[in-house]
C-alpha cells in the first residue's frame, strides 16, 4: 500500500503520535482518539489517514510516541500494534482520507470466537468448566509451551487460577501472574460455557474473582492483577517540567459522604411449582353447538377461538373481571416477596431434573373426571405472553369435549416462574448512622442464581427425599460477601469522571492517580483515553472510582 511517508525525526520533532502503516511511517496520519478500560484491557485508536487510490489491504498498523535516546537515536514506546484495521468511514468527499478504528492485538485475540483459537484442542470438545456435581477437571496436568496446564476430562473441581491459566493456554499468550495464592485457589461457583468469544469468557472469571487483566505489549505478555489493588500509584510532578503536568477538572461525580450503603441487585427467584390452572373464556359462550368450536364450520371462530382450549393461570389478574370472574394469582405468596405485584409471566421448564440429570420440559397434565386421574398432554402450546396452555389438540377427543362441557375438566402445570424483581443484598461500609450517606448500586445481573422447588410442586416429596435430583441454589450468602468484597476493594466509591488538556498517553486501567482537585484522593482508573475535538484540541479523560470513601 503506498502512501505518503515521512522521516521519523521531522514526526519527533512535532511532538505527536507516530503512525507507521506496513512498516512505514505515515507523516499525514492524525490519531483523533484512543481508549482502554478494565478488567481485560486491551486499547483501541481511531485514526484518520489519506490514501492513494487502488491501494490494497493493511497488514498491521502501529501507533506510539516517540522519544530521543541518550545517543541522539530515536526510540518509539508502542501504545497500539494492530492487525487488524476496520474502515469506519467519514472521511472527506473525495473518499481518499479515511478514518481506520485500530484495536491492538490482545483487542483482535479477544474477539476470537473460542473454537477459532490455536489452542482449541485442550478443551477436549468440553461444554463448560462445570462445578458442583458437574465438575471436570483433569487430575493431571499437561504441559503446553512450558507451562502445566489442567483440561477438563475429570471429576475436580475448577478454581479460578486453573480455569484462567487454561483459556490463556487456549488463546496462545503467556501469562504473569500479580495475584495471591488464596485469590487464584477459589473455587468456581457457577458453571464457564465454553462458547461464544472469549472476550466474554475472560469476563465473567474476571468479575467474579476481583480480578484484572492488562496487555503488556512490550513483552507480549498478559498481566493478570488484582482489582483495585497493587495497582501502579501515579502522582503529581512526574519528573522534568513541571508547567507541563496536567490539570484534571472533575466533570462528574465526587465524595457525598464518609459511609457507603452497598447495594448488589441479582437476578430473582426462580421457583418450581404445580400450578393449577383456570378456564379463560367466557362461560357464556359454552352452551353453542359442538360444530361452532370447530374453525372450519363455526359461523364466527374467533369470538370462541380460546372456549375449551385456553386455560390461564390469572397472575395478572386480566382475566378477574367479567366476564370471567378468575380469582388472581398471588405471586407474592409464591416468590415470598410482598414486592412482586399482579404481572404477566411465562412457564419455563422445571428445575426437576429427568433420571439423566436433564432438565425436564414444561409437564402439562389433564383430569376429565374432576382431579381423580391425570394424563400428561403432549399436543399442547404454551401461551407466550402470559403463564398459560392452549389445548386444540384434546378438542378432536369427544371425551374432552363432553368432560369440558360438564365442567370435569382441570388443568395443571408443573413448571418454573421466574420472578420480576431481583434479589438485592445490603452490606454498609463505615458507619451507618452518621445520617450522611452514599449509596452505590451494583447490578450483577444473572451472576447469582436463586432457585427452590416449592412444597406446591408434585416432585417436591422426591427432590427432599433424594428420588430425584433438581437445580435447587440459594447464592444470598455468596452475594453478600461478594459485595463486601467490593466495597473493601474500594469500589465503594464515588464513580467520577475526569478530564484534562492534552493527551496522557502514559496512564492505563487500573493505573491509582492521585488528584489535587479531589483534595489529594486516588481515583481507581477504569477506564482512559483521549481524544481531539473539530478544532483539533485534545482532551484526555479518566473514569473511574475514587478510593478511601470510608
Amino acid at each position: 500500500m503506498r502512501m505518503a511517508e515521512g522521516s521519523l525525526g521531522r514526526v519527533v520533532r512535532d511532538r505527536g503520535l507516530l503512525v507507521v502503516v506496513d512498516g512505514r511511517v505515515v507523516e499525514s496520519a492524525r490519531v483523533t482518539s484512543m481508549s482502554s478500560c478494565l478488567p481485560l484491557g486491551g486499547c483501541e485508536a481511531e485514526v484518520e489517514v489519506e490514501v492513494e487510490r487502488g491501494a490494497g489491504s493493511v497488514r498491521e498498523v502501529v501507533i506510539g510516541e516517540p522519544y530521543r535516546l541518550g545517543d541522539a537515536r530515536v526510540g518509539l514506546r508502542r501504545l497500539v500494534v494492530g492487525g487488524l484495521v476496520e474502515d469506519v468511514g467519514r472521511g472527506d468527499r473525495s473518499g481518499l482520507r479515511r478514518c481506520w478504528r485500530v484495536r491492538d492485538r490482545w483487542m483482535r485475540l479477544l474477539d476470537q470466537e473460542l473454537a477459532s483459537l490455536p489452542g482449541w484442542w485442550l478443551l477436549s470438545d468440553a461444554g463448560s468448566l462445570g462445578v458442583g456435581a458437574d465438575a471436570n477437571r483433569s487430575a493431571t496436568s499437561v504441559d503446553v509451551d512450558g507451562r502445566s496446564v489442567y483440561r477438563p476430562g475429570g471429576g475436580l473441581r475448577w478454581t479460578a487460577g486453573k480455569a484462567l491459566g487454561l483459556l490463556l493456554a487456549v488463546a496462545g499468550v503467556r501469562v504473569v501472574w500479580l495475584v495471591d495464592r488464596g485469590r487464584l485457589d477459589r473455587v468456581l461457583e457457577r458453571d464457564v460455557v465454553l462458547s461464544g468469544r472469549l472476550r466474554g469468557v475472560l469476563s465473567l472469571l474476571a468479575e467474579d474473582h476481583g480480578l484484572v487483566l492488562r496487555w503488556d505489549e512490550r513483552h507480549g505478555v498478559v498481566e493478570v492483577g488484582v482489582r483495585g489493588h497493587r495497582g501502579r500509584r501515579v502522582s503529581y510532578p512526574l519528573g522534568g517540567d513541571e508547567r507541563r503536568r496536567p490539570r484534571w477538572s472533575v466533570v462528574s461525580g465526587g465524595v457525598s459522604g464518609r459511609s457507603v450503603r452497598g447495594v448488589c441487585r441479582s437476578s430473582g427467584w426462580r421457583v418450581e411449582s404445580t400450578f393449577e390452572l383456570r378456564r379463560g373464556w367466557d362461560p357464556g359462550l359454552e352452551g353453542l353447538a359442538d360444530d361452532q368450536y370447530d374453525p372450519e364450520t363455526s359461523d364466527d371462530f374467533t369470538s370462541v377461538s380460546s372456549v375449551f382450549r385456553r386455560w390461564v393461570l390469572n397472575e395478572d389478574g386480566a382475566y378477574s373481571g367479567a366476564p370471567y370472574g378468575l380469582p388472581a394469582y398471588d405471586l407474592s405468596a409464591l416468590f415470598d416477596d410482598e414486592r412482586v405485584g399482579a404481572c404477566s409471566l411465562r412457564f419455563r421448564a422445571p428445575l426437576t431434573r429427568d433420571t439423566d440429570g436433564d432438565p425436564l420440559p414444561v409437564l402439562v397434565e389433564v383430569s376429565e373426571d374432576g382431579g381423580l386421574r391425570w394424563r400428561v398432554v403432549a399436543d399442547r402450546l404454551l401461551l407466550r405472553d402470559r403463564a398459560g396452555v392452549d389445548l386444540t389438540g384434546l378438542l378432536a377427543g369427544s371425551d374432552y369435549l363432553a368432560a369440558a362441557r360438564a365442567g370435569t375438566v382441570r388443568c395443571r402445570v408443573t413448571a418454573r416462574l421466574d420472578s420480576p424483581r431481583a434479589v438485592e443484598a445490603v452490606r454498609w461500609w463505615g458507619n451507618a448512622f452518621t445520617g450522611v450517606h452514599e449509596d452505590v448500586v451494583f447490578d450483577a445481573g444473572r451472576r447469582f442464581v436463586f432457585a427452590r422447588v416449592d412444597r406446591t410442586s408434585r416432585f417436591w416429596s422426591r427432590v427432599r427425599s433424594g428420588a430425584r435430583v433438581a437445580a435447587e441454589r440459594d447464592d444470598r450468602e455468596r452475594m453478600r460477601r461478594w459485595l463486601l468484597e467490593r466495597l473493601e476493594g474500594g469500589a465503594s466509591a464515588s464513580r467520577v469522571r475526569l478530564e484534562a488538556s492534552g493527551r496522557e498517553t502514559w496512564l492505563r486501567p487500573g493505573d491509582r492517580l492521585c488528584v489535587g482537585a479531589l483534595g489529594g484522593r486516588t481515583v481507581l482508573c477504569e477506564r482512559v483515553g483521549w481524544s481531539a475535538g473539530a478544532g483539533r484540541a485534545v482532551r484526555s479523560v479518566i473514569e473511574g472510582r475514587l478510593e478511601g470513601v470510608r
